[in-house]
């Protein structure tokens, strides 16, 4: 057990001197015995299933991820900025969307699809980690979160899924079932926004307020075209244009839709448009994944502990077009979820600020 936590030690002195010194700062050397789940855990080679062996040809990659396991292994490291910060200091952002981003999004999938190993679960969590780690403390790569973490993904990994997969994920569909059968776009949508979710938090622990601002915005601006295409396929708006019905409403809402239908840049909303047509799915499945796919991101909202926003007023004005997009959706349990969302109070506006 000793030998163990030698070789264990010595790995991060020489391969991750920053690592070593945080270590030091923050715990010492252990002198009494290890939780047993440490000395039955292997390394991280220990956590790939046979159906996924490929992951060991990139042996040097995969060595970044020991360390995040071990991580992983020792409680009382766990919450600490400057130790989390070095998981992704010498990894080329090139490494990270060539196979970290590919591969944690392979594992993601593979666990959509009702994979309950433990192992695996482990693994996921390590990519997650250094996921976190990269999109928090490379500045150069800002667009990472909002562009590749929340637009690209939704995009191309939630909504324009497809039947025809890689082996590497198709052989984890159960027999004598399909991809989208076995698929549960919740579970895709749970393990990927608790990922978002750590990075906002972290943003906002440390006070980036620029990305707090840029999450925020991109969010509610994603939820917005997102309700757009939903009110276009809605079985409500089928029986007559959507246009003529707005027109001939005069709520406040639904001018101010109309206005913003008019003004807002139809780059994102078409490109979702499209990602949902191509989706292997009927009709009432595309319902049914805008429905999960919003209400998740409603629960992102919630879930995350905002910090400061740059510009409040932008927010408010965000959140606004968002609450007139779902009214005129008039798909009752996300308007409900919607009232039901603990905004941050720079969102909310001066009216109900002062109540």
């Amino acid at each position: 057990m000793e030998a163990d936590w030698i070789i264990c030690l010595a790995t991060i002195k020489f391969r991750n001197p920053r690592l070593w010194d945080a270590l030091k700062k923050r715990t010492k050397l252990p002198k009494v015995k290890a939780p047993s789940n440490i000395a039955n855990s292997g390394d991280i080679f220990s956590l790939i299933d046979n159906k996924l062996s490929y992951l060991k040809l990139s042996r040097p990659l995969l060595m970044q991820l020991d360390i995040v396991y071990r991580y992983l292994l020792d409680g009382s490291l766990r919450g600490n900025v400057n130790i989390l910060q070095t998981f992704s200091d010498d990894i080329p952002a090139a490494d990270v969307m060539r196979w970290y981003w590919p591969n944690y999004k392979l594992l993601a999938t593979v666990s959509s699809l009702g994979h309950q190993g433990e192992n695996t679960r482990r693994l996921l969590h390590c990519f997650q980690l250094l996921i976190v780690s990269f999109a928090c403390f490379h500045p150069d790569e800002s667009n990472f979160l909002t562009e590749i973490m929340i637009v690209r993904f939704i995009k191309n990994d939630l909504l324009a899924v497809k039947e025809r997969q890689p082996k590497c994920i198709s052989q984890f569909v159960p027999p004598n079932s399909s991809f989208i059968a076995s698929f549960k776009l919740a579970r895709m949508c749970k393990i990927h926004f608790d990922t978002v979710r750590g990075i906002l938090n972290l943003h906002s622990q440390l006070g980036n307020s620029t990305a707090v601002s840029q999450g925020f915005d991109k969010i509610c601006f994603v939820i917005e075209c997102l309700t757009h295409v939903f009110s276009t396929h809605a079985p409500a708006l089928k029986s007559c244009s959507s246009a003529a019905r707005l027109s001939s409403n005069k709520s406040a809402f639904s001018q101010r839709y109309l206005q913003r239908s008019r003004t807002m840049s139809l780059k994102y909303k078409k490109e979702l448009h499209a990602a949902l047509d191509r989706r292997a799915d009927d009709f009432e499945g595309k319902i049914h994944c805008l429905r999960i796919i919003i209400g998740a991101l409603l629960s992102l909202v919630n879930n995350v502990h905002w910090g400061e926003h740059k510009r409040p007023k932008e927010a408010v004005t965000e959140r606004l077009n968002l609450q007139c997009a779902l009214l005129v959706a008039g798909d009752l349990d996300l308007m409900s979820q919607f009232r039901l969302v603990r905004w941050p109070r720079w969102s909310v506006s001066l009216e109900t600020k002062d109540q």
